[in-house]
């Protein structure tokens, strides 16, 4: 699997696990908070991540790891800002600096998890290869 599998596997796991957890907790009747957000986002880099490891057999490099990271934090910004964005035009408009300062933030907070859970995978990989390696020379 290529960088760019990455990539795609984060995006689609980002938006449809948000579309798929809103549309849940809607006919639930609950009102979701920015703790779903959050976990939807650790899910969606840790189940990428991962996947480029079972694929490759490996973990990211330094160099391509923070190519991840930054790359996710890119895609959840694009996301964050198609969501922010039509905001701005509603009947009740946002002010555009409160808005961007709450997307600053909120990316701000999805960045250090993104960088978190990237690293993290990677030792939760290092722990699963060396398991398999462990039951195949016992």
């Amino acid at each position: 699997m290529k960088i760019s599998g990455v990539f795609i596997r984060f995006a689609a796991a980002y938006i449809g696990l948000v579309v798929v957890v809103l549309v849940g907790f809607g006919l639930a009747g609950v009102q979701p908070n920015s703790g779903v957000n959050a976990g939807v986002l650790v899910g969606a880099a840790w189940w990428s991540c991962l996947a480029f490891g079972e694929k490759n057999a490996r973990y990211f490099s330094s160099a391509e790891k923070t190519r991840v990271v930054w790359g996710m934090i890119t895609i959840d910004l694009l996301i964050q800002l198609a969501v922010a964005i039509p905001l701005l035009g509603s009947a009740g408009a946002f002010p555009v600096g409160a808005l961007l300062a709450g997307v600053a933030f909120v990316m701000a907070l999805h960045a250090i998890g993104i960088y978190f859970t990237v690293g993290y995978a990677g030792k939760i990989f290092a722990k699963q290869q060396a398991k398999k390696l462990a039951k195949a020379g016992a």
